[in-house]
């Protein structure tokens, strides 16, 4: 297997791109809210059903390039892309997520598409703008661990804000997206160099050693092997056995440029409708 691209250093030039320095802290780029849900209509950002309603702002850019990704092709590039989104402050940001939560009655918010943590300045001002809200709403923080896994302080640094809000609160929640369950499968799905897959799961032990509510998820379809799902169980028993049955699954959205990446990179994949089968290996 050829050796795949640093998510580090490839990650800085996407930040330097979607980020610059404003009067009110970082500016981040952000797609506007799709129009195909009404209540979406005219809204920079928007409203979804994930979680059993969330607010959410999709954020521009990510460290991977991952092959299902369904953020679309020319967002993906970075190339012209300030047609398609606009740079917010962290206080827009989450003025807009709690004016959501407020309007709705919404009990999540969430950043998604790009990678929250690729610039944790940008990142932390949100929070520190959100604990402070009277509204009750738990921020899940998606993210795919690279980061929080190479520094430990970052996880303590996003801990800090959940620290900040009332005991009664459930503020903070951390959802890492394993790339694949293996190294070679993480290198295919994202072309990464595999030797930083193991990152994800040292999030994950980063996350709970500070207290951190956490939980790993990976992408069902991908997962063809019994080795794989082998290595992902020993991976998630040695940082904590319970992590198992927290393990959720997430599903491929076939859209079609999806599915034009998938057959460009020659990436098998099976779509399992039923996820009995699935649920069998975390109980052994």
């Amino acid at each position: 297997m050829k050796p795949g691209f640093n998510p580090f250093k490839f990650g800085e030039g996407v930040r330097r791109l979607v980020t610059r320095p404003g009067p009110d802290g970082i500016e981040r780029l952000y797609k506007k809210a799709p129009s195909s849900d009404p209540k979406n209509i005219n809204r920079n950002f928007r409203i979804s059903n994930y979680y059993g309603g969330t607010a959410v702002a999709d954020a521009i850019g990510c460290n991977l390039r991952c092959v299902f990704c369904w953020a679309i092709n020319d967002l993906r590039s970075y190339s012209k892309i300030t047609e398609k989104a606009s740079f917010y402050s962290p206080s827009e940001v989450a003025a807009a997520l709690e004016n959501l939560i407020k309007e709705y009655g919404l009990k999540y918010a969430r950043i998604t598409e790009g990678e929250p943590t690729l610039d944790m300045d940008h990142l932390c001002g949100i929070l520190e703008n959100l604990r402070k809200s009277k509204e009750r709403f738990t921020f899940i923080l998606e993210t795919n661990g690279l980061l929080l896994g190479r520094y430990p302080k970052l996880a303590r640094q996003i801990a800090d804000y959940d620290k900040k809000v009332k005991k009664d609160t459930s503020f903070l929640h951390v959802r890492v997206s394993i790339k694949g369950a293996t190294p070679e499968k993480f290198r295919l799905l994202t072309f990464a160099d595999a030797k930083y897959h193991d990152l994800q799961f040292a999030a994950i032990k980063n996350c709970a050693d500070v207290g951190l509510s956490v939980h790993p998820t990976t992408m069902l379809d991908f997962v063809e092997a019994k080795h794989e799902t082998d290595y992902l169980r020993n991976k998630l028993i040695d940082i904590d056995p319970s992590l198992i049955k927290d393990l959720e699954w997430e599903r491929l959205f076939l859209e079609g440029y999806v599915i034009e990446r998938l057959k460009k990179y020659r990436v098998p994949f099976k779509m399992v409708f039923r996820e009995e089968g699935a649920e069998i290996w975390k109980k052994e």
